[in-house]
């Protein structure tokens, strides 16, 4: 895989996929401008090689004029960050890709660092980057406490009376995954059960 910095047009992933066109090389690119974050919707749609969108903080609200201390940290009663956030995990699900928090620049502020990676693994990211080693186990941990999406596509059985697929969304504790592994069968017996993550698993 390959990170593509600075990307603000789907022009910008197709001549990378141009260039690699002999390479199954997949492409995760990084929103880190105004104008990126206003095409992230076609970007996200312009090649079927992407792999994850990644928003990148520091470069982005300097594209805004954004006056802050650090990056990944907003200001007193200000939350910059929201939209963009949204943004990306919206445009990011509607085709099928994974999105990735970038990083939350002071390595000292280790609550800041919790409060920056609880909001984006609650709003259902996949991960967060990670700029110093003392940052890499608390996104871990924050990661594995958290209850873990899934989307369940069901197949009705032949003896009921609706047939064809729905989807059942259903969250559960990481400690209850093993558990539901087994009980899904029983639960739901009869039916084919495709389990889709949302979130990385441990």
């Amino acid at each position: 895989k390959i990170i593509l910095p600075k990307v603000e047009n789907p022009d910008d992933v197709k001549r990378a996929a141009s260039i690699l066109k002999s390479t199954p090389t997949l492409f995760q690119v990084q929103i880190e401008s105004a104008l990126g974050l206003a095409e992230v919707n076609e970007i996200a749609k312009s090649s079927e090689r992407l792999d994850a969108l990644i928003f990148g903080p520091g470069d982005f609200t300097a594209s805004l004029g954004a006056r802050l201390s650090h990056i990944g940290e907003s200001s007193e009663g200000i939350d910059i960050y929201a939209y963009p956030l949204m943004a990306i995990l919206t445009a990011a699900r509607a085709y099928g890709l994974r999105a990735i928090d970038g990083p939350f620049s002071d390595i000292s502020d280790l609550d800041g660092l919790r409060k920056s990676a609880t909001r984006s693994a609650t709003l259902g990211y996949d991960g967060k980057w990670a700029i110093h080693p003392n940052q890499i186990e608390i996104i871990r941990h924050i990661a594995k406490s958290l209850p873990v999406g899934y989307l369940l596509l069901v197949k009705e059985h032949p003896s009921q009376k609706v047939r064809g697929w729905r989807k059942i969304s259903a969250y559960l504790p990481v400690r209850s995954i093993i558990w539901a592994r087994k009980s899904l069968s029983s639960v739901l017996s009869g039916s084919k059960v495709t389990r889709l993550p949302l979130c990385s698993e441990p």
